[in-house]
């Protein structure tokens, strides 16, 4: 059964293309659902369309996106001491948009 797609925000860090078949993939720190809660630290995102259709993206922008979540095998363990997250990464569908900026975020607490 195919994964359920999901609303997901994050703040948006870099563009990279460091994957075996130079992909695009965008780097994004806390993860969060449709409730706000918190379901991992980072994420490298698969994106499901071409570059080209991508909104541009600052560094520190929050960003909305939709995606289904899959799991994936780690490469190498982590350090000793850090605990592992679970191997579940995010397939994008569609783009990363931007919702607002860490900036905005910050003047509002």
């Amino acid at each position: 059964m195919r994964a359920a797609l999901e609303r997901y925000t994050a703040e948006f860090a870099l563009w990279s293309r460091h994957t075996p078949n130079r992909d695009l993939v965008a780097l994004v720190y806390d993860v969060r659902d449709r409730d706000g809660n918190l379901l991992r630290k980072h994420a490298w995102l698969q994106l499901g369309r071409s570059p080209q259709y991508q909104p541009p993206l600052r560094s520190g922008e929050i960003v909305e996106f939709y995606a289904r979540r899959e799991r994936y095998r780690r490469r190498k363990p982590p350090p000793p001491g850090v605990e592992q997250e679970p191997c579940i990464g995010f397939r994008v569908v569609g783009c990363l948009y931007p919702v607002k900026t860490l900036s905005e975020t910050v003047h509002r607490v």
